[in-house]
């Protein structure tokens, strides 16, 4: 993989406009929805950081975005989160769970729009990665951006945080074939003792097949368990092994997961632990 370089761009005209519909935004979206805020409860300051800049801190977690309408905010956006909820309140509870295959696309589906809705937050010196196509889609049929793969792990102490990263990744169409660079996003979203993660990177239809993707040897397997593309069996979480915050499987190494060579993120980084 080969590092990418932020391109400053006019994005007054996506400012007015809904991410899901087009419309007008005249709504705020949270990135953490006040249920999680509740449960969660974080009482250290948290840490705010966009593209490498110098880390700001704020008292809570109430980060909105401007960037939705009323329609979307109280309608979809709502029932998404109302569906969500008590899957994902067992998880962050750190409460063992067994997911099926309707579980593991609701999940999916929570995470891609919480993802979508963090790189949606810093505009000034990049183009938002997913598409117009892609969030309108996850908003008209609940259609996760192909190709993508999100996984969910366990943190060994409860905390609140979104991290993203932008960065161009080398695929090959075939193992004969000359590489090409695309553009890629990982984001990790972490509320309480659940850790999630969707990786999509934007390929050509020809060459639209996740598997020709491959992260950097780990022990993801026992980290993390897939939940999209959802199995067609029931799985269970947590996996046997869980991140922490520091050491040799932190955060830091799961952002990095992806990423072989350098890389220039350009999503914020926020989060708390308590």
């Amino acid at each position: 993989m080969v590092g990418s370089t932020p391109v400053k761009v006019n994005n007054r005209r996506m400012a007015r406009q809904c991410l899901f519909c087009g419309q007008r935004a005249n709504s705020a979206e949270h990135l953490w929805p006040d249920w999680i805020l509740k449960k969660v409860q974080i009482e250290e300051p948290f840490a705010h950081s966009i593209g490498g800049s110098a880390v700001k801190f704020t008292a809570n977690g109430d980060f909105t975005v401007k960037k939705v309408c009323k329609a979307c905010n109280n309608g979809w956006m709502s029932h998404l989160e109302q569906q969500s909820i008590p899957l994902i309140g067992c998880l962050l509870q750190d409460i063992s769970s067994v997911l099926d295959p309707d579980q593991q696309t609701q999940l999916a589906r929570w995470v891609t729009k919480t993802a979508m809705i963090l790189d949606a937050t810093s505009t000034k010196t990049r183009n938002i990665f997913y598409t117009s196509s892609e969030r309108q889609s996850l908003r008209d049929s609940s259609t996760i951006p192909e190709p993508s793969v999100v996984s969910i792990g366990r943190l060994s102490k409860s905390s609140l945080a979104a991290y993203g990263t932008e960065f161009k990744i080398h695929v090959r169409e075939d193992e004969q074939g000359p590489a090409e660079t695309h553009h890629a996003n990982a984001a990790v979203i972490v509320v309480g003792r659940l850790v999630a993660e969707i990786f999509t990177v934007h390929l050509p239809t020809r060459m639209n097949r996740i598997h020709r993707v491959h992260p950097a040897p780990g022990s993801w397997d026992r980290l993390l368990v897939q939940t999209w593309p959802t199995s067609e069996r029931i799985t269970t979480w947590p996996p046997p092994l869980s991140f922490d915050l520091t050491g040799q499987f932190s955060i830091a190494t799961l952002m990095r997961r992806w990423q072989i060579g350098q890389h220039a993120p350009t999503a914020p980084t926020s989060g708390s632990d308590r």
